[in-house]
């Protein structure tokens, strides 16, 4: 992926950590806007925040390699020009390599950062943003950011999004009880049995081998529900009237189900910061969700959904190419493979 085109033709380009292996793409022409504009870099373990604090004076101090960028147009005013016309410059976000791999590129314009701009050239990438195009049609407004153009850009696809001021939770558990509140299932009048439930339909169809642990969700009726997909400190804002927001909703379902946020939330902190093992991330999951469920879930059913949890963050990393024998998906397939 080229990120020339996506960049302002003559800016100043620096990248971190290092030309070898860009991860985030800076064209500010200020010491101050390269700070702000390096704080989309990516870190939530203690460690990493403070060598993201080291890399972020670097950039803003000018210590970081330029290099002037050589394209003659910059596409993304081309696309989003009459709807931000006053864009100043871009912050580029690299993704994962592998098959869904995409850009985020954050836009500034005179008053700050005015959307974002997610690009895609890979075709299992287009399919992520098309997935997030819909699920955010689906969503109330103050759930999430507003899709203000989604279209045809350079040699792949733009989903231009509306900005949200906020930052990240802190990746502490258990989580502040307005967050567990954000991660509840949304009210919704539609209940269905695990036979017509349309995700875990959807799940019996592609995936016969979670049967047995579908079959632990019986005897009761499901809402019909939004589902994040992704659900993690790092997805979701609070904004500056204390209002939560989540964010890259390409993993989420308009017709999801119930608590599989509250159990991936957990999970993830529980391997991504804490580092703890699979066996008793399982169990501290069941115990939150079956806590903080209502009506309460029974223990097998808690367990359940921690494992349909885990095994559908396992399937979306495998589709984005993640080897499955990966650390991390070795801990999730642990998760959801094991029986209590």
């Amino acid at each position: 992926m080229d990120v020339k085109g996506l960049l302002p033709p003559l800016a100043g380009i620096r990248n971190l950590p290092h030309s070898a292996r860009p991860r985030l793409y800076l064209s500010g022409s200020t010491p101050l806007r390269r700070w702000q504009e390096s704080a989309l870099y990516p870190a939530f373990r203690r460690t990493a925040r403070l060598y993201r604090v080291f890399l972020r004076c670097k950039a803003a101090l000018a210590f970081r390699a330029v290099t002037t960028n050589s394209a003659h147009l910059w596409v993304v005013r081309e696309f989003v020009g009459d709807l931000i016309p006053s864009l100043r410059s871009a912050v580029i976000l690299v993704g994962t390599p592998g098959p869904a791999q995409k850009m985020i590129m954050q836009l500034w314009d005179e008053n700050g950062v005015a959307g974002y701009l997610k690009y895609a050239e890979k075709p299992a990438a287009r399919k992520r943003l098309e997935g997030e195009r819909h699920v955010l049609a689906a969503l109330p407004d103050s759930l999430g950011p507003a899709v203000i153009k989604y279209g045809k850009i350079a040699d792949g696809t733009g989903l231009l999004l509306s900005s949200i001021v906020g930052r990240p939770l802190a990746p502490k558990l258990p989580p502040e009880q307005s967050v567990i509140d954000f991660l509840q299932p949304r009210a919704s009048a539609e209940l269905a049995s695990i036979e017509h439930h349309p995700w875990t339909r959807m799940i019996r169809e592609r995936y016969p081998s979670m049967e047995r642990c579908l079959d632990d969700l019986n005897g009761r009726k499901w809402p019909i529900t939004i589902h994040h997909g992704d659900a993690a400190p790092w997805n979701i804002l609070r904004t500056s009237d204390d209002k939560l927001r989540a964010i890259d909703w390409e993993y989420g379902a308009a017709k999801g189900f119930p608590y599989l946020d509250l159990a991936h939330y957990v999970l993830q902190v529980l391997l991504l910061i804490h580092r703890r093992s699979p066996e008793e991330a399982r169990k501290r999951a069941v115990h939150f969700v079956c806590r903080n469920s209502s009506p309460a879930l029974r223990a097998i059913e808690g367990d359940a959904v921690v494992r349909l949890a885990a095994f559908h963050a396992y399937m979306q990393l495998q589709d984005d190419g993640h080897p499955d024998d990966a650390v991390f998906q070795i801990w999730r397939r642990w998760v959801w493979e094991r029986r209590q």
